[in-house]
């Protein structure tokens, strides 16, 4: 065999190599729908009320052993893509495991469902702009809750993928828990609380695209972007926090609640128009290396 045609197998190799197989099957394939660019996640079939949803699909991503970029996230982003393009709005795992032998990859199974709202539907949210919260989404139970303000929960994630060699690509996660958020039985408190949330899922949002941003910085001395990201992804969760605290210290005062959103509402619509540049995955060209004479 020629030189050539063993460079083009080796090519080959790497390639498929580094994308996770991926099946997908569609129920109908004679039914063509709309793909759709939001796809919650429901992580366990059992808490989901699947009676008006119709099955559309599955889709299941599995790992070769040598796959990049096969974080439980990546795998997450990759089966919701899929699902999207078969028309379904709701990804409902069921099986999911990691490797351990040859691999640290995640593989999961899941069903693709098309169903008439997600509210109240998903166990973990990625923020996206055509998905925002409803008042179903606040899912843990308030009858104890005595704190003037009621518990939610935000994360801000950032990890590094690519194959560090042409490009390394910056991913975050902006996440919302719906069983950390309570709903108050009170109308008027419950529409606090839920554009209260909603604001706290916004700035985690920014603070995810400022990180992203100030990580562009350092490519493409992918050296410095490895031994800094991790610092600066504490350091823009400290700022989350502290803007996430300034905002619940206004609203403690009720009276003044719908002028406090309001104007919350107003900044972080303007900021989140700001970064939209940053917003998705970043790709950081690296310098080539220089051959050794």
């Amino acid at each position: 065999m020629t030189q050539k045609g063993l460079w083009i197998i080796a090519f080959l190799s790497a390639w498929y190599g580094c994308e996770p197989p991926t099946w997908v099957r569609a129920v109908d394939r004679h039914t063509l729908r709309d793909s759709v660019h939001y796809v919650g996640i429901a992580e366990n079939k059992r808490e989901v009320d699947l009676r008006k949803a119709q099955l559309v699909g599955t889709v299941k991503i599995g790992d070769r052993g040598v796959t990049l970029d096969c974080h439980y996230a990546d795998v997450l982003e990759r089966a919701c893509r899929h699902a999207g393009r078969l028309g379904g709005n709701l990804l409902v795992i069921t099986k999911h495991r990691r490797n351990q032998v040859k691999s640290n990859c995640h593989v999961i199974s899941a069903e693709v469902y098309a169903v008439p709202s997600l509210e109240g539907m998903e166990s973990r949210m990625y923020w996206h702009p055509e998905r925002r919260l409803l008042l179903g989404d606040l899912r843990a139970l308030s009858s104890e809750n005595t704190q003037p303000l009621p518990p939610l929960q935000t994360r801000l994630t950032c990890r590094l993928g690519g194959d560090f060699w042409k490009e390394a690509v910056i991913r975050t996660e902006t996440l919302f828990f719906p069983d950390s958020a309570t709903r108050p039985s009170d109308p008027q408190l419950a529409n606090i609380a839920l554009r209260r949330a909603q604001l706290h899922f916004d700035l985690t949002e920014i603070q995810a695209r400022l990180l992203k941003a100030e990580l562009l910085t350092l490519g493409p001395d992918l050296d410095h972007l490895v031994g800094q990201y991790r610092a600066r992804t504490e350091e823009h969760v400290r700022q989350l926090r502290a803007d996430q605290d300034v905002l619940d210290a206004a609203l403690l005062n009720l009276s003044e609640a719908e002028t406090v959103l309001k104007h919350w509402e107003n900044k972080i619509r303007a900021a989140l128009k700001a970064t939209e540049s940053y917003a998705g995955p970043q790709r950081v060209e690296l310098r080539k290396r220089k051959q050794t004479q």
